[in-house]
């Protein structure tokens, strides 16, 4: 198997009773903001959701919350997964959120709760943490990018807590911290990063933050924002252009990996 779906980034596959399906960010086109007199053109990315085991390519929407009356409206998602604790389903996902039209976007990790893994019903949303990704390590400890001194810093931080430790992730030469995600039903971390080289990365983290192994497609090349199960690899493929419409334009590939 191997597919492409345009227009698409930042996949999470995961199994719904035998049937593979695969989380996603969708944006067809570009949208100009402003923000302090400046116009800035940004994906206004959508989570979608894709049976993945049928061969329609048929997609749908996933009925996540648009307006929020603290935080403002959504003006893109991404970072899509999902964490199952105790049979509670729980969506979790990157929100930006503009208090008004010219206000800057701000993110945030949220979730919803759902009733099942279709996610056709999704109640309580809830703003969790400050940050542009992050996850539940354990169901109590948050795992979550922050800046310090300039620098993207994985922090672990306990619910409830003011103050989290520093996770250090010099081993791996990553400049940027880009993706935190969970893998599906497993205690795992996939992490993506831009490195010191300017090249994209993605590592699989066992969960006590040890590098499990570096993250390859099938021609053995590093890839960006991506996800594993079982045997099958989705990852999201960059593709530059230097039209203004073209801003942000990615790819996925989904395809069959040899373990």
């Amino acid at each position: 198997m191997s597919t492409l779906i345009a227009n698409s980034s930042q996949p999470y596959l995961y199994n719904d009773n035998n049937v593979s399906r695969m989380l996603y960010c969708y944006a067809d086109h570009s949208i100009d903001l402003n923000y302090g007199g400046s116009i800035y053109t940004i994906r206004p990315w959508k989570i979608k959701l894709l049976d993945l085991s049928n061969n329609n390519n048929t997609s749908v929407l996933v009925p996540t919350v648009s307006y929020d009356e603290q935080y403002g409206r959504v003006a893109l998602e991404c970072n899509p997964h999902i964490v199952i604790s105790n049979s509670t389903i729980k969506l979790y996902y990157t929100v930006g959120f503009m208090k008004s039209d010219d206000s800057p976007i701000v993110y945030y990790l949220c979730s919803m709760t759902a009733d099942s893994l279709s996610l056709t019903n999704l109640t309580d949303f809830t703003v969790v943490q400050k940050t542009f990704s992050g996850t539940f390590l354990t169901d109590s400890e948050l795992l979550f990018v922050d800046k310090i001194y300039g620098k993207d810093t994985l922090v672990r931080k306990t619910i409830g807590s003011t103050n989290g430790s520093l996770v250090p992730v010099d081993t791996m030469s990553l400049e940027e911290i880009l993706r935190v995600t969970r893998t599906f039903d497993t205690n795992q971390i996939i992490i993506t990063g831009k490195t010191s080289q300017k090249t994209y990365v993605s590592y699989l983290l066992n969960n006590d933050l040890s590098i499990d192994k570096k993250i390859n497609n099938s021609y053995g090349m590093d890839i960006y924002k991506c996800s594993i199960l079982n045997n099958v690899l989705a990852y999201t493929v960059r593709n530059e252009s230097y039209n203004k419409e073209d801003v942000e334009s990615r790819s996925i590939v989904v395809e069959n990996i040899v373990n």
